[in-house]
């Protein structure tokens, strides 16, 4: 069974998502974005993740099986207005 492909959108609270997702056997973290570039880039540093977008169109185009989204509450709504038109052209396995 392949491992299940994961990413993070958002860093903040996230490290402990981050962490989480880390230790359960058969989880890949493999990708993380964030509003500010530069700390994408260190998140992904501190917990070895190959991989860090600019934006979540690209990341969510590098194909993760599964992403959370631990932001906070005011910025909820507009994270999912971004995300919603590449997970809407999807195709049924979740590729555009």
């Amino acid at each position: 069974m392949s491992a299940l492909r994961t990413g993070v959108i958002g860093t903040g609270i996230a490290v402990h998502h981050a962490a989480a997702l880390q230790a359960i056997p058969g989880v890949d973290l493999v990708g993380v974005d964030d509003i500010e570039p530069d700390r994408a880039v260190a998140f992904g540093a501190w917990f070895a993740i190959p991989r860090h977008a600019p934006d979540p169109e690209s990341f969510l185009a590098s194909g993760p099986d599964a992403v959370t989204l631990p932001v906070a509450p005011r910025s909820a709504v507009a994270t999912i207005r971004v995300i919603e038109p590449v997970l809407a052209s999807a195709g049924p396995e979740g590729a555009s």
